[in-house]
């Protein structure tokens, strides 16, 4: 469910490596293990068909356009939305491989592909619909 919340709510869209990242953060937890990002593969096939990767724009969208702009359009089918990317955004800042990434040099985009994202789209997500946890 993470995958398609982050599929219908995320501003601006997420391109295939940040969304492939975002999953392995674990919202509250200092550490993720980035050699646990799924391959795209993975990501497809755990979806089983509700999604589909457009390598030319590098995107993941649903499969259905029909079904996108329906649920996308409707964020109460969703626990929260906009609460766990914000949650997921501030848990990835903090993590112990931000620091790290980020205290010496320049973060490489390579190695941490999501890090621009939640930069940038944090606070849009925690004007929308916030719960008490992160604030």
């Amino acid at each position: 469910m993470a995958t398609l919340t982050w599929i219908c709510h995320s501003e601006p869209l997420l391109n295939v490596d940040e969304l492939r990242h975002t999953l392995v953060v674990e919202i509250g937890e200092a550490h993720f293990d980035p050699d646990n990002v799924p391959s795209i593969g993975t990501l497809l096939d755990y979806c089983q068909g509700l999604i589909m990767a457009d390598a030319e724009a590098s995107s993941v969208r649903l499969i259905h356009h029909p079904v996108q702009v329906h649920l996308c359009s409707h964020p109460s089918l969703f626990l929260k939305p906009y609460s766990v990317l914000v949650e997921t955004c501030l848990t990835y800042f903090n993590s112990q491989q931000v620091k790290n990434n980020t205290s010496h040099s320049l973060p490489d985009r390579g190695t941490m592909p999501f890090l621009t994202y939640p930069s940038r789209s944090w606070r849009t997500h925690a004007n929308k619909d916030l719960s008490d946890h992160p604030r």
